[in-house]
């Protein structure tokens, strides 16, 4: 990142020390980097990743595995990029996987794209469908099912979708579900609300949120234009 900035402090391909020799090795093994730089491709797609008029933050987990997924969509092009860690009983013992996964993809597939990184599970991984009124259920304070839930169920995917303003990232929808058995849940609020949704409400919930970042990000640079 510091390179696709020309940040004088980023690693430069002519560099004595072994680390970033080997860094550049494997960024050009990779396809991102050329004698020393980065191709021009990868220079103006990792230099806007960090002013993307919309972004996401996934969390994912199954069972013990982690992945922690940072997703920029820029004009053109989406990049995800993600790292696995494996939790253990003490947060000291928590193993990160020490390299990460870097992935280009047409922004109009960012459901695709943020599919394959969570749980295995075809209830959190079913594509876009809205879950009606009327097969959306709440769980009452003393249901057992409710408690399960909030103990963090069999796996968790929370989702954070932010808008890059004049004024910096803001916030744009937060949303989090728990997976406990067959069944998916949508979990709201400090006070949580615990709520029964059906398959392909994460990705419906994903797009739809996409969908109103872009039109608020497009709002705020209007008006600082005007």
């Amino acid at each position: 990142m510091s390179s696709a900035r020309a940040e004088p402090s980023g690693l430069t391909g002519t560099s004595s020390a072994t680390g970033e020799v080997d860094a550049w090795a494997e960024l050009e093994e990779s396809g991102l980097a050329r004698d020393g730089h980065l191709t021009p491709e990868w220079a103006r797609a990792l230099a806007g990743a960090t002013s993307a008029p919309v972004t996401i933050t996934v969390a994912a987990r199954h069972d013990r595995m982690v992945f922690d997924t940072d997703v920029a969509l820029l004009r053109g092009l989406g990049l995800t990029v993600t790292q696995r860690s494996l939790v253990g009983d003490e947060p000291s013992e928590t193993l990160h996987e020490p390299v990460v996964e870097l992935v280009a993809f047409s922004p109009e597939q960012v459901w695709q794209a943020v599919r394959r990184v969570l749980p295995p599970e075809e209830t959190v991984r079913a594509d876009p469908r809205p879950t009606p009124p009327s097969q959306r259920r709440t769980l009452g304070a003393d249901e057992v099912a409710r408690e399960g839930v909030l103990a963090g169920g069999d796996a968790q995917v929370s989702l954070l979708v932010s808008i890059h303003t004049p004024q910096g990232t803001a916030p744009f929808g937060l949303h989090r579900w728990v997976l406990d058995g067959d069944d998916l849940y949508e979990v709201r609020g400090t006070d949580p609300e615990v709520v029964a949704v059906q398959p392909g409400a994460i990705a419906h919930e994903l797009v739809y949120l996409v969908t109103g970042a872009y039109s608020a990000a497009a709002t705020h640079l209007e008006s600082t234009v005007l």
